[in-house]
């Protein structure tokens, strides 16, 4: 299991870094619902904006990838 906040920490620590924080089952709602919660800023993952996430299929995995983009994120769009 991940631990979003040791990596939401690490992450704001080499802003505009990409990172893997986590590995789920392939069409896993997990996935897809851990990648909504970076975006609008839970989980650790505050504020709403500051951190963008992708996923990416790894085989029979989807891995989470995250990046710090700041605080001052424009979230207006």
């Amino acid at each position: 299991m991940a631990d979003h906040a040791a990596a939401a920490a690490a992450l704001r620590e080499a802003p505009g870094v990409e990172r893997l924080v986590a590995m789920y089952r392939a069409g896993s709602l997990s996935a897809y619902s851990t990648a909504r919660a970076v975006r609008i800023g839970q989980s650790g993952y505050a504020p709403a904006g500051a951190f963008e996430a992708r996923l990416v299929p790894v085989g029979d995995e989807t891995g989470l990838y995250v990046r710090f983009v700041g605080a001052d994120a424009d979230v207006s769009a």
